[in-house]
């Protein structure tokens, strides 16, 4: 269950008050005064920002409440990468597009190459998750959960030739609404993932094609169960 804004300011208090700072720079970066002066956004000092202007950090919603974005805050017990230490990285046109309230806790990578990555209403990112987008866009639904140590990823690291032909390094990756992937699960180029399915943990989603309430789970990942649904 998200944390309500007291709730999470007496949790966060030390580490906001360090925080007021950036958090200042960033809401002037990405909005207009009279929406920057409310600050929707808290972005935890432990976060390095590259890139981010008011044309490519898109908030969608007309009246964002008070630190309805929180980036860089929170941890997991189960998580077994450490560091606090985040990224938010926007290059060459690329975007991040907010549709209503996000969660991103430490350690988390959001990272675009020209490239849209939009997040629906109500998205919650786990401690040291990746979600990195090149040339194609990343979309998330509303309601969609990341556990901790969580890849997306939809573009390859180098070329890869096959029978003397070059293959697409990159392609788009839609999550639909109300989907849990669980913590260590990586999702890669291409994958459709349809509206209140499952990735298990640790699994390896390479393909998927808009399949509803599906469980997946695997290395690769494969549908194990069809007809599920889950809840918090």
């Amino acid at each position: 269950m998200a944390i309500g804004t007291g709730g999470f300011i007496i949790s966060n208090f030390a580490e906001i008050i360090f925080s007021i700072p950036k958090t200042l720079w960033f809401n002037f970066k990405v909005l207009p005064i009279k929406k920057a002066i409310k600050l929707p956004c808290v972005v935890s000092y432990h976060i390095k920002i590259k890139g981010v202007n008011k044309k490519n950090f898109i908030f969608l919603q007309e009246n964002p409440a008070s630190f309805s974005v929180r980036i860089g805050f929170g941890s997991s017990l189960g998580a077994r990468r450490q560091s606090k230490k985040g990224l938010v990285s926007i290059e060459n046109g690329g975007k991040i597009v907010l549709c209503g309230k996000t969660g991103f806790s430490q350690g988390v990578i959001l990272a675009t190459n020209g490239a849209e990555i939009k997040f629906g209403e109500n998205f919650r990112c786990n401690y040291s998750s990746t979600i990195d987008a090149t040339n194609d866009n990343i979309t998330f639904g509303e309601n969609v959960v990341i556990g901790w140590n969580v890849t997306v990823r939809n573009g390859d690291g180098h070329k890869i030739i096959e029978n003397g032909a070059q293959k697409p390094t990159s392609a788009p990756i839609k999550i639909g609404n109300h989907v849990w992937l669980c913590a260590e699960s990586t999702v890669l180029k291409g994958v459709n993932l349809g509206d209140d399915s499952v990735l298990g943990y640790g699994a390896l989603l390479t393909k998927a094609n808009g399949e509803k309430n599906t469980l997946f789970a695997g290395f690769p990942a494969k549908p194990i169960k069809t007809d599920i649904n889950w809840q918090e």
